[in-house]
């Protein structure tokens, strides 16, 4: 996802931010507080929570940081790749994916492969889903959506050149979101589904089912899908969403910039955002929570400090 442009997304935008006002308090952003702790990282690329105690982040590097609900322990991946996107289908089946790299836990150890020696073409890798182990689509760089059956990996080309995102509710029910187009395999083939009246650079993808998915551009519009026709929904916000993530069709939570939380509950809400203004810049850029309820955000801010990790707990 837009993960790897985090850097020129906060160059980009923090003249913008640095003019004008806004009364609206950027501390608390509407019960998520910061978490202390952490061992020593400048960035943070995703978050996946089984529950307040089991919680995963990825760093620059390659490093992995896991919560145990009081101390954060650290491990160091065979690969220098920062992982980008994690998908788990339990505690102890964990994939993340960020480079040219696959990483895999069994509830042991880690183990990284490169799909790319075994199917050519598998290249920057930024999004991973799946339906069951063998079930799993990955996307990234050079239209790439490459898919695991549980023994071999098969590439597709689809959707854009810079593919970030994928989701699915099924085997044939799967959507890869790239620059410029959103395409849909429907067990067969693909097609391209992108909704009328939105466009430019596609950042987040998330959904409950077949007739319930939402799509996000990260500039504040959302489409969503009712399994015939797309809505888009053009949203009066200052925080703005480019990743998304819920746990029930009520509860959908997006995240982007100036520091943007927003939530869906039946209608979308602005639980928070940076104070505009502010001398540094906040973008959040990974979401997850658990049935527990606990969501976790991470993102970077740049500052006087230069570029420094954000994680933020409700």
């Amino acid at each position: 996802m837009q993960r790897q442009t985090i850097l020129i997304g906060l160059l980009a935008t923090a003249l913008l931010l640095s003019c004008g006002s806004d009364s609206s308090d950027d501390e608390g952003l509407g019960g998520f507080q910061p978490v202390g702790g952490l061992p020593a990282v400048q960035s943070l690329g995703a978050v996946w929570s089984f529950g307040p105690t089991d919680v995963w982040l990825t760093a620059e590097g390659g490093r992995l940081l896991h919560f145990d609900g009081s101390s954060w322990t650290e491990t160091q991946l065979e690969t220098y790749s920062m992982m980008l996107d994690i998908w788990a289908f339990g505690p102890d089946d964990i994939w993340m994916v960020g480079g040219d790299s696959l990483a895999r836990y069994d509830g042991a150890a880690w183990q990284v492969t490169v799909p790319s020696e075994e199917q050519p073409g598998i290249e920057g890798l930024s999004g991973i889903w799946g339906s069951s182990p063998q079930d799993v689509w990955v996307v990234g760089t050079q239209s790439t959506a490459a898919h695991w059956d549980g023994s071999t990996w098969k590439r597709y080309i689809a959707a854009g050149p810079e593919n970030t995102v994928v989701w699915g509710s099924g085997p044939d029910d799967v959507y890869v979101v790239g620059m410029s187009q959103v395409d849909h395999w429907n067990g067969t083939a693909w097609e391209d589904v992108e909704p009328e009246g939105m466009g430019g650079w596609w950042e987040g993808v998330w959904g409950f089912a077949s007739d319930d998915v939402w799509l996000t551009d990260g500039s504040g519009e959302m489409a969503h899908f009712d399994g015939s026709d797309w809505s888009v929904q053009e949203l009066d916000f200052t925080a703005e969403a480019s990743v998304l993530w819920g746990r029930a069709p009520n509860d959908l939570w997006g995240v982007g910039s100036p520091g943007g939380i927003l939530h869906w509950n039946g209608a979308w809400h602005e639980v928070g955002h940076q104070k505009i203004g502010s001398p540094y810049l906040r973008i959040f850029h990974d979401v997850h929570g658990s049935e527990q309820g606990d969501v976790w955000i991470v993102g970077s801010e740049l500052g006087e400090k230069g570029v420094v990790a954000q994680l933020y707990r409700r």
